[in-house]
C-alpha cells in the first residue's frame, strides 16, 4: 500500500485532494486514506500525517513511488502536484 508521511499539513491535504479528485474522475468515488497521528514517538519517527492509497488505486491512477519501497518522498509529491496543477 503506497503511502506518504509528512509534517506538512498543507502538502498532506493537497496530495489527499489530488488522489480523491483523480479517483472521483475515474471511478466515481473518493478513497484516499488520511491519518493524523497523536502519539509523539510516531510523529517524531514518521511525521504527523500519513496519506495512503491501496494497491489497486496506485496503478489505476499512475501514482507509484519511484523508489519501489511503497513510500513517497516529499520531492515526488511536490513534483506530482506541480505537474497536475
Amino acid at each position: 500500500m503506497p503511502y506518504f508521511n509528512t509534517n506538512s499539513l498543507d502538502l498532506a491535504i493537497k496530495f489527499h485532494d489530488h488522489i480523491n479528485k483523480k479517483l472521483l474522475e475515474k471511478k466515481g468515488y473518493m478513497g484516499a486514506k488520511f491519518t493524523s497521528r497523536i502519539d509523539k514517538k510516531f510523529i517524531e519517527k514518521y511525521g504527523k500525517f500519513r496519506i495512503g492509497l491501496n494497491d489497486y488505486q496506485s496503478p489505476l491512477l499512475g501514482i507509484i513511488p519511484r523508489n519501489g519501497s511503497g513510500m513517497f518522498c516529499e520531492e515526488e509529491i511536490i513534483e506530482l502536484l506541480k505537474q497536475n496543477d
